[in-house]
């Protein structure tokens, strides 16, 4: 399996962020309600869903589907449902020595990590992010004018649960879109 995105001009989820966001919507919902999510949609849709690996890469509007799917099937709103995934994704995912590592790292070296995260997790737009002042950050995400609302919401939970795993206290994201995708702010205690 290549670990490189089929195309850099079609938004997909690296296949590891599918897995990962699966089992936490499994532990919300059930694995019941997410396989008979999967018999809902499109069969382009689960097969792609369903041929997610740590080194795939899965087509955006196919996850963005079974999403829906799996919100429909539990009776919940489908960007709660996926935002309290996400929490318990990024939360998983932190609750390893990168948490401890994390919290010994300065507000800029965090800042500046942030846009690798992205990168490893989405093939299209390109974030940058930088410090504007002690406690205060800009993140943008450029090259994806379309973005959709739930992923602009998704980041900023990505970006807040980061801060916040990473020991930084009282942190709070705001977002806009933006021509070319989207700007978040992001502040919290010094």
């Amino acid at each position: 399996m290549n670990s490189m995105p089929p195309s850099k001009s079609v938004p997909y989820l690296a296949g590891m962020t599918v897995l990962n966001l699966r089992k936490a919507f499994e532990e919300l919902v059930g694995s019941d309600t997410v396989v008979r999510a999967l018999n809902r949609v499109s069969a382009k849709a689960r097969d792609d869903y369903e041929a997610a690996t740590p080194l795939s890469w899965v087509l955006n509007e196919s996850v963005s589907r079974v999403h829906e799917a799996i919100a429909d099937e539990a009776g919940a709103d489908v960007d709660e449902l996926v935002l309290a995934a996400v929490e318990i994704g990024i939360d998983r995912l932190f609750k390893t020595v990168w948490r401890i590592f994390l919290r010994f790292t300065s507000d800029e070296a965090l800042i500046q990590r942030t846009p690798i995260l992205y990168s490893r997790s989405r093939s299209l737009g390109e974030m940058t992010s930088r410090m504007l002042r002690p406690g205060i950050a800009e993140v943008v995400i450029s090259g994806w004018p379309t973005i959709p609302d739930r992923d602009v919401l998704v980041m900023r939970l990505v970006i807040e649960r980061f801060l916040t795993l990473a020991g930084r206290s009282e942190v709070t994201v705001t977002h806009e879109r933006a021509p070319t995708g989207a700007r978040f702010r992001a502040q919290w205690k010094i």
